[in-house]
């Protein structure tokens, strides 16, 4: 089945209307909460959810910080 064409957009639109009025209502951060917590019980139920590689870490020393920290011991490359 091709994942772009819903079989049911009259279904979708009736879950997605709630979405709407949560965000305006409650905001993004609420919203990501329960849609994060709606994936969460759809993997434990056995649902095929994808994984995201995206998380909320973030590093916090620069690359300079490191490459002089392992300065010899790595080859630093920069992007």
């Amino acid at each position: 089945m091709d994942s772009t064409r819903d079989p049911d957009p009259i279904e979708a639109r009736e879950w997605l209307d709630p979405l709407d009025g949560l965000l305006e209502v409650e905001g993004p951060d609420r919203a990501r909460l329960l849609i994060e917590q709606m994936i969460e019980e759809a993997r434990e139920k056995g649902a095929p959810v994808p994984c995201s590689a995206n998380t909320a870490c973030l590093n916090s020393r620069s690359t300079q910080s490191i490459c002089r920290d392992f300065c010899g011991v790595l080859k630093c490359e920069f992007f």
